[in-house]
C-alpha cells in the first residue's frame, strides 16, 4: 500500500527516469529518490550488475586465506545510502503478499531475518540496476505462481535425491484425495 501524498513524486520520478522505479516491490518513491540523487540515470560506469552490488556494499564478504574459510570481521567502511536503503525497503517484505515477499520469508524461515533482509536487498539492487540500465520492466509472479514453482522445484529435488539413493517415490493416495 502507497503511502499518502507519494502519488505526485511516484509522477515526477517516472518522468524524470522513464520508468517506475516504484513498480518493485518494497521500493518507495523516497527510495528511488535516494537511488536516482546518489547515482543518476548512467549506470554504464558499472560494467555489470556484480560491480553495482558490491559498489552498494550488498556483496556477501568470503574472507579465505590459503583456500580456506577464516573467521570474518566487521567491514571498516559502512554501507552507502543507496545500501541502507534497500536494506529497509528489503524489511519492508516480510508481510508483503508478493513473490518477493514469500522469497523473503523463505530464507528467514530457513536462516534468519538477518540474512533475508542482506539477501533481499541484494536482490533489489540488481532489480534496480537492470531497469535502470536496460530499461526492463518488473513484474511480480504473484504469491501463488512462486509457491508453485517452489514446491515443483523441492518436489524434483526430492525425487532426484530418492533416485541417487536407489528409491523411487510414490504419491501417496490419502493425500491427493484430501485435496
Amino acid at each position: 500500500m502507497k503511502k499518502r501524498g507519494e502519488e505526485p513524486v511516484r509522477v515526477e520520478l517516472y518522468r524524470f527516469c522513464g520508468m517506475g522505479l516504484t513498480s518493485i516491490d518494497g521500493i518507495s518513491s523516497r527510495t528511488a529518490e535516494t537511488i536516482l540523487s546518489e547515482l543518476g540515470m548512467d549506470l554504464g560506469s558499472f560494467p555489470n550488475e556484480k560491480h553495482f552490488v558490491s559498489y552498494v556494499s550488498l556483496a556477501p564478504r568470503l574472507a579465505r586465506s590459503g583456500g580456506k574459510t577464516i573467521r570474518k570481521r566487521k567491514q571498516g567502511n559502512a554501507p552507502n545510502r543507496i545500501g541502507l536503503a534497500l536494506k529497509t525497503a528489503a524489511t519492508t517484505l516480510k508481510h508483503s503478499k508478493t513473490a518477493l515477499g514469500a522469497e523473503y520469508r523463505r530464507i528467514a524461515r530457513k536462516k534468519s531475518a538477518g540474512v533475508a533482509v542482506f539477501c533481499m536487498a541484494r536482490k533489489l539492487a540488481k532489480l534496480v540496476y537492470r531497469m535502470l540500465r536496460w530499461g526492463m520492466e518488473f513484474k511480480d509472479e504473484g504469491l501463488d505462481s512462486y509457491d508453485t514453482r517452489f514446491k515443483a522445484a523441492r518436489l524434483r529435488s526430492c525425487r532426484e535425491f530418492a533416485k541417487s539413493l536407489g528409491y523411487k517415490l510414490l504419491p501417496n493416495e490419502t493425500a491427493e484425495a484430501c485435496t
